[in-house]
């Protein structure tokens, strides 16, 4: 298993600090919405198709972080298997700039923490 590592930089520090948003993803209310979203997805990620199995399941997507505390479930959310999660945060950690900036280095970042994400490559 190959160790990826995405920095998350940006403007959500403006909102909320790394542990304030862990605390979010644990409350009742982005449970429902995560619930919400994946009704309209029909619990199927959005990606592959998969309707989750125990070892890769159903996960909520943050499309963008500027909405956060008031995510609009259509347009700021998207329920993705945790493979295609990861797959995802990997892709947008790629070189976006001649200069070497990262996707969401940036514009998102949790308070200088660095999240890592495992894959199985």
């Amino acid at each position: 298993m190959k160790n990826f590592v995405i920095n998350l930089e940006s403007e959500v520090t403006k909102i909320m600090n790394y542990q304030d948003y862990q605390t979010y993803l644990q409350s009742d209310e982005w449970k429902i919405k995560v619930q919400k979203r994946a009704a309209i997805d029909n619990c199927k990620c959005c990606m592959c198709g998969s309707s989750g199995t125990m070892n890769n399941p159903l996960e909520c997507h943050h499309i963008t972080y500027r909405n956060i505390y008031h995510e609009d479930i259509y347009k700021d959310l998207l329920t993705l298997c945790r493979n295609c999660h990861r797959a995802t945060h990997i892709m947008m950690n790629r070189v976006t700039s001649p200069d070497g900036r990262k996707g969401w280095k940036d514009s998102l970042t949790f308070s200088n923490h660095v999240l890592a994400v495992e894959s199985e490559v």
